[in-house]
This record gives C-alpha cells, sequence and structure tokens, in this order.
C-alpha cells in the first residue's frame, strides 16, 4: 500500500512539473492576428505609458493635493474621474485600459501594413534601435 501511494505521488508530482514547464515555453502574447502577433511585452508597455498619462490628467483634477500627492485624501487616482486632451471623460482605470486596448490595435494596424507591403528594416537601423532601446534602458529617456 505505502508503494502505491509513493508511486501515485511521483506520477503526480512528475505531471505538475511538467505541465509547469509547459505553460512557461509557451509563447506568450497580448494581441494576435492570422499573421501579426505582439509580444506581452508591448501590452505592459502601452498600460505603463497609458497609466502615467492618466496620472497627469488626475494631477489637474479638482481635489489633488500636490504637496502630499493624494486625491481627495487618496492615494489612488485610478478612481478619479479625468478628462484627457481630446475631452474625452472617464475614470482613470477605464481611461488606462481603453487608452492601451486603442494603442495595440493601432500597433496591430501598423504591423500589418508593413508586413503587406512587404518593407523590411536594414541592418544599420535596427542595430541603431537597438543601441538606443539600450541606451534608454541603462540611463532612462
Amino acid at each position: 500500500m505505502k508503494n502505491s501511494i509513493k508511486f501515485t505521488a511521483l506520477i503526480m508530482a512528475l505531471v505538475l512539473a511538467f505541465s509547469m514547464a509547459s505553460c512557461s515555453l509557451a509563447p506568450q502574447f497580448s494581441y494576435k492576428t492570422d499573421d501579426v502577433e505582439l509580444p506581452i511585452g508591448s501590452y505592459i508597455y502601452e498600460m505603463y505609458s497609458a497609466y502615467q498619462q492618466a496620472q497627469g490628467f488626475a494631477q489637474k483634477t479638482e481635489g489633488y493635493d500636490s504637496e502630499k500627492k493624494t486625491y481627495d485624501g487618496k492615494k489612488s487616482f485610478l478612481n478619479v474621474e479625468i478628462t484627457d486632451d481630446d475631452e474625452n471623460t472617464a475614470t482613470a482605470d477605464q481611461w488606462i485600459t481603453e487608452t492601451a486596448d486603442k494603442n495595440m490595435k493601432e500597433l496591430l494596424a501598423l504591423y500589418r501594413e508593413f508586413n503587406r507591403l512587404g518593407s523590411t528594416i536594414d541592418e544599420a537601423t535596427m542595430d541603431g534601435y537597438k543601441q538606443q532601446a539600450q541606451e534608454y534602458w541603462d540611463n532612462g529617456p
């Protein structure tokens, strides 16, 4: 009886280990069409960028305390109703999600058009982009 329990536990541990390993090896994408797949990092970037923009809009709202950096006494601005540069009004968390989604769909359209036209980027240009990205990573923009 004890050996069968040990054997079953071993099998379950192996199944768990293989399933966890296979999930980590699977490609992770945020948006995908038939011919374009955007990595999860691009969505994270767009969410972060929209978050920063929404925070700036929230700082312009009534009730923002610039000394305490609070909104009506609360630390989070995500529930504050903001108005963007195009006069669209929404809560900050809703605006962030919608803006990131819109930007990702525009990026998908850009990639699809780039591929449709058969465009390419030469090696020298790509090296310049990589160098600029490394500088931003090391020093900030």
